[in-house]
C-alpha cells in the first residue's frame, strides 16, 4: 500500500537534518528507478515474473499478466491497452491456428 501524502509529509518533517532529508530522497529516487526491482511490481503477494515463469506462460501470456498487474501503479490505461493488444494476438493465433 502506498503511503498517503500527509503521512509522507509528517514523516519527512520528523527527519532531523537537511542531510537526512537529502539521503532519504536520494534513496527513494534510486528505488523508484531500479530496472531490476521496480516498485510497481512489489505491491503483489507474488511478483509477476515469478508467477509467469513458474507457470510456463509464453511471451504474449506473460505480457498480459505483466501489464494487468502493474497498470494501476505505472502505465494506467496505456498498460491496459497493451494487455488488450497481446490478448488480440492470442485470439488471432487461436482462431487462425497459425503463429503470428
Amino acid at each position: 500500500m502506498q503511503e498517503r501524502h500527509d503521512e509522507y509529509m509528517k514523516r519527512r518533517m520528523q527527519q532531523t537534518t537537511l542531510g537526512d532529508i537529502f539521503d532519504a530522497t536520494l534513496e527513494e529516487v534510486k528505488r523508484s528507478q531500479d530496472p531490476i526491482d521496480p516498485p510497481h511490481y512489489n505491491n503483489h503477494a507474488i511478483e509477476p515474473i515469478t508467477y509467469i515463469m513458474a507457470n510456463g506462460f509464453d511471451f504474449c501470456e506473460g505480457n498480459i499478466i505483466k501489464y494487468v498487474s502493474r497498470w494501476k501503479e505505472k502505465g494506467g490505461v496505456s498498460d491496459l491497452r497493451k494487455a488488450h493488444q497481446y490478448l488480440e494476438f492470442l485470439i488471432k493465433q487461436e482462431e487462425e491456428g497459425t503463429p503470428l
